[in-house]
């Protein structure tokens, strides 16, 4: 069993929260956002706070990243690459 559920399973047996198993919500991607958030900072040399990027879904085979949202300081991440692209091959020259 996935540790994120041995977690949120009990829950649904709390008498005082009254909560039906199915209406529990755990945060089973937020490690995996962490760890996406990190990767990319290293590799665009940019800190992590400033990178938005979600991982989207169910924890482990299912999850997805939410790529056409992903932003580096407010700017898509698509536009942000193609800049630092043009940026490198004009300083090479």
């Amino acid at each position: 069993m996935r540790p994120i559920l041995v977690m949120c399973w009990p829950t649904s047996f709390f008498d005082r929260l009254r909560c039906a198993q199915e209406r529990v919500i755990s945060t089973g991607t937020s490690l995996d956002t962490g760890r996406l958030r990190s990767l990319l900072s290293e590799r665009l040399g940019i800190v992590a706070p400033a990178i938005h990027a979600h991982v989207l879904g169910e924890h482990g085979e299912s999850a997805l990243i939410g790529w056409s949202s992903a932003t580096v300081s407010g700017m898509p991440l698509d536009t942000f690459l193609g800049f630092t692209v043009f940026r490198r091959s004009t300083q090479a020259r």
